[in-house]
């Protein structure tokens, strides 16, 4: 007999308890074939007898009511199958979420990009010296106070300050830009969905159903575990990337507002939202991308074991 091969049944509660009887006989067994009990008396053993019959008696019973009471907490494999049937549809829609917060991320993105080169713009001169391109860069450490300063300083020693066609060409750039932001954002508060009424992480299988998952055994269920915290964060994270694009757009435009004065203090400050807001949004793209990845393998090993389930 390999024990190696038996020892995973033993984890069943009545199959251990058999097995423990099974050990106790023998060895009583052994006893007395080997003469190790002397021989009782007629009485004493009528006595001993009694009192194995009744004791055996009542631990039958015993087995039989923990018998029906395991096989009544016990889940069927059918009944396991269609809660983890259920629990993968719930995911597989909030995958859908999340793949509808890639895109809006990528549209924040992309929004981020496009007015990050609008205030570069080459054909302005006076833009390319107030926002450098080292403010983008994210592998070295920038001082945005510094960069402001230095900016200020080169449009005072290249007389930029003073070139009235430049001025004019920022005056009109400046009207052009707080127009375009106006336009569009009332969309990006749309997709930033502050209330969570359009992209909210569905858990109701979920947490209905808190006390039955240790029931479970024909699957990990530790995976959804995993994926409902990594939605959760995903979602969570959402608002705060959403909420500094925005941020970024509304500081740019009351910088460039007719009655707002330019000073190196207030660029500075335009500056920084930038840096962080661009940081901030690369990071969450290429997490919401593994999370993604990680998500879409979770539903297909917890179809492939739930398909295997007879």
């Amino acid at each position: 007999m390999n024990f190696e091969k038996i020892a995973p049944f033993l984890k069943d509660p009545l199959i251990l308890i058999g097995f423990f009887l099974f050990i106790a006989f023998l060895f009583i067994r052994t006893l007395v074939t080997k003469g190790t009990i002397p021989v009782l008396r007629q009485n004493q053993g009528f006595s001993i007898l009694k009192l194995i019959l009744l004791y055996g008696f009542i631990f039958g019973l015993l087995l039989i009511g923990l018998g029906f009471g395991l096989k009544y907490k016990e889940m069927s494999k059918a009944e396991q199958k269609n809660l983890v049937s259920l629990l993968v549809t719930e995911l597989d829609g909030n995958i859908q979420i999340i793949s509808e917060l890639k895109k809006n991320t990528e549209s924040f993105l992309s929004q981020q990009i496009e007015l990050s080169k609008a205030i570069r713009t080459d054909g302005i001169k006076i833009l390319p010296v107030m926002f450098p391109e080292a403010n983008l860069n994210l592998d070295s450490n920038v001082n945005t106070n510094e960069l402001a300063q230095q900016a200020f300083l080169e449009l005072i020693d290249k007389k930029l300050a003073e070139n009235k066609t430049e001025i004019t060409k920022l005056e009109q750039f400046a009207k052009a830009l707080t127009k375009t932001i106006r336009t569009v954002k009332s969309t990006n508060e749309s997709l930033r969905d502050k209330e969570r009424t359009r992209y909210k992480v569905i858990d109701v299988v979920w947490t209905s159903n808190l006390e039955t998952y240790k029931k479970i055994n024909v699957i990990d269920i530790t995976l959804f575990q995993r994926g409902y915290t990594q939605m959760n964060n995903i979602r969570n994270d959402y608002d705060v990337i959403a909420g500094s694009t925005i941020s970024f757009s509304d500081q740019l435009s009351d910088y460039f507002k007719d009655d707002n004065e330019l000073t190196w203090e207030n660029l500075a400050t335009v500056l920084s939202i930038e840096r962080q807001s661009y940081s901030l949004i690369v990071d969450y793209s290429k997490n919401l991308v593994n999370t993604l990845t990680d998500l879409n393998d979770i539903k297909d090993k917890l179809k492939i074991n739930a398909e295997l389930i007879q």
